[in-house]
């Protein structure tokens, strides 16, 4: 499917999450809720129309509102479905991935134990990667440290200390790279630390955002 097409299945998708039948919206609401110009809000609104998703209704005479349709709502669920399907999708091929990894250094005899720095879905599919692996998770840190994670105390980055066979795995998947900080440059100048990021490709990324 062209970029283009992605986009507006992308738009559509996000239109109907925010008209959902419990609020009259008007164009002008959608652009300050998506942060769209009001012709891409436009023409996503007439696509949607054709397509009998979206109906209106004259409001003061002058305003017109938006609301789902029977069929709307419908295809608004099933764009939901996708979603968690290819999510799942992402994520099984995550922890296939990180699998490898975490073999590769049981198997090169190094005694290692991890250390993840963050929080979220993506440490967690880390953590079940590790488990699966009977690697020894040491600690876990992140920039809001705030009380447990998976049974384990979450310590701010500033107390983080680069140690020998120790692995660090950065799970941001946004490009943070902590480049001020000199106890992860020490991680990577030994070669011990994995960027989640970069075991992902441009279309795992995606799947984030677009169907």
């Amino acid at each position: 499917m062209p970029d283009s097409a992605k986009d507006a299945d992308w738009r559509e998708y996000q239109v109907l999450l925010e008209v959902d039948g419990s609020e009259q919206l008007t164009q002008r609401n959608l652009v300050e809720r998506l942060g769209v110009g009001l012709g891409t809000i436009n023409h996503t609104i007439k696509r949607m129309m054709k397509k009998g998703y979206v109906k209106t209704k004259q409001l003061n005479g002058r305003s017109i509102t938006y609301s789902l349709t029977a069929e709307g709502f419908s295809r608004k669920m099933r764009y939901i479905v996708e979603y968690a399907r290819k999510s799942f999708d992402f994520f099984s091929s995550l922890k296939e991935s990180l699998g490898i990894k975490f073999r590769d250094v049981v198997e090169s005899g190094r005694d290692m134990r991890v250390i993840i720095l963050g929080t979220g879905e993506v440490a967690e599919v880390v953590y079940l990667s590790i488990r699966d692996n009977e690697m020894d998770l040491e600690g876990v840190y992140a920039d809001s440290a705030q009380g447990k994670w998976l049974g384990h105390v979450v310590k701010p980055v500033s107390q983080l200390c680069y140690r020998e066979n120790y692995l660090l795995v950065v799970t941001d998947l946004g490009g943070v790279l902590y480049s001020d900080n000199e106890e992860i440059k020490k991680f990577k100048d030994s070669g011990d630390i994995l960027f989640v990021r970069d075991m992902l490709t441009e279309a795992s990324l995606a799947f984030g955002k677009r169907f």
